[in-house]
């Protein structure tokens, strides 16, 4: 459903070929108007300015749109369990960073204010099978998997709080 919805809004052909364009507008266009008004009301979704004109790369769109989904509904899981922590102050966000590293590569910085991930589990995130919610620990794996497959790179970085969580993608222009 959302998948086609986003095709008409934001002019995209998703398809599951091989693709020649910005990926930044692509991204900004989906998180905006197809995964923004289905987010509960009560989580901001910020995406920060950047000074990139544009990074026209070759990629699936599907694919992107799959890792993009598996981090939002990741995103959301770990937010609700830390509004059962019953903190007052928590203002719930998901937060999305572009950087560009050079004329061949960006990065992304995706990162919540959820529950986050504990030291002793941080290795075992991409694991297949690997969970600590309800899921079927197959999310972070199989994010993994495509972007290696697409040739880019994803980590879990170190949060500096006892809260959230960052994955830092690394795009390769293709």
């Amino acid at each position: 459903y959302s998948i086609s919805k986003f095709a008409t809004k934001a002019n995209f052909k998703v398809e599951t070929k091989d693709t020649s364009i910005d990926i930044i507008s692509f991204i900004e266009q989906y998180l905006i108007n197809i995964v923004k008004p289905f987010l509960p009301k009560k989580i901001s979704l910020v995406l920060y300015e950047h000074k990139i004109e544009s990074f026209i790369t070759v990629f699936k769109p599907l694919e992107l749109i799959i890792i993009l989904d598996n981090l939002i509904n990741n995103s959301k899981k770990a937010i609700t369990t830390r509004e059962n922590l019953n903190d007052s102050s928590f203002e719930p966000k998901i937060e999305v960073t572009f950087n560009q590293l050079n004329d061949n590569q960006i990065s992304i910085l995706f990162e919540d204010n959820g529950i986050g991930v504990s030291k002793e589990i941080k290795n075992k995130i991409f694991d297949y099978g690997f969970t600590t919610t309800e899921g079927s620990g197959l999310g972070l794996t199989h994010i993994k998997e495509l972007v290696e497959k697409i040739g880019w790179e994803i980590e879990l970085k170190q949060n500096n709080s006892d809260f959230g969580a960052k994955f830092l993608i690394t795009i390769n222009k293709k």
